[in-house]
């Protein structure tokens, strides 16, 4: 190796280390040692790992079932390729799906019928590559359809479901990373369930929205560097961004 390649070498390695001491928190929307403890109980109908088979749920009163089918045979790590079922009946349909990560079943909106929720993440390189996913709730109504609800969302899992208010029903926090200006920010809203929507409840719950500065060193305040006018922005784009209805 001669002098040149040894030095693009050492400046490759003094950049990578730079990019890998950014701080990433285990579930930032709370201040560090004081998570809030009420996360929505969820039954785990897939184990704590990704999904690397097809599955065949089927509910104990017999009437519906929940398929999660490999639309790919040839895809072995994961359902990267992901056809979703509900009474025989295709809600989903998607030959470029990221990673299934979580399945879960549970009456998050109190309406005496069980809900169906799928997690699943990107699969890429570097500090953000497991960082973006998305959420899929399939909401039961009284006649026996779902509500589609779909989004995206930073980190996704399970304990993005709380019962912030505890009325038995489910809040959701939505997770965003965005660029404002100089700098990069998580971001989190927080939604409540109405009439088979999400409603943003950030008014209604103190700490939302949260915008947390990416910093190289352990940061969990909701920085002071934006003003309201941006925040709202921010907040309406993330709004913005839940889709409702069957996927294809």
């Amino acid at each position: 190796m001669n002098r040149k390649q040894l030095l693009v070498s050492l400046l490759c390695l003094f950049f990578s280390a730079i990019t890998v001491s950014a701080y990433n928190e285990d579930y930032p929307p709370y201040k560090f040692g004081s998570e809030f403890k009420n996360h929505f109980k969820l039954q785990n109908l897939a184990g704590n790992k990704p999904i690397y088979e097809d599955i065949n749920y089927q509910h104990k009163d017999k009437k519906s079932s929940f398929e999660l089918v490999k639309a790919d045979p040839e895809q072995y790590f994961g359902i990267s390729s992901l056809v979703i079922k509900i009474n025989n009946k295709t809600v989903l349909n998607n030959k470029y799906h990221s990673n299934v990560i979580g399945f879960y079943k549970a009456d998050i909106d109190k309406n005496g019928f069980d809900d169906y929720i799928v997690i699943s993440i990107d699969v890429g390189n570097g500090l953000l590559g497991f960082a973006f996913g998305k959420i899929y709730i399939f909401l039961a109504k009284p006649d026996g359809n779902y509500q589609t609800i779909y989004f995206d969302s930073v980190y996704p899992s399970e304990k993005d479901f709380i019962d912030m208010d505890k009325d038995g029903i489910s809040e959701i926090i939505i997770g965003g990373y965005e660029n404002i200006g100089k700098h990069a920010y998580w971001t989190y809203n927080i939604y409540e369930i109405k009439s088979y929507k999400l409603v943003n409840a950030n008014a209604k719950f103190k700490g939302f929205p949260k915008f947390i500065w990416f910093t190289d060193k352990p940061n969990d305040k909701d920085t002071g560097h934006l003003t309201q006018e941006v925040r709202s922005k921010y907040m309406g784009k993330a709004d913005s961004k839940i889709k409702y209805g069957e996927l294809r």
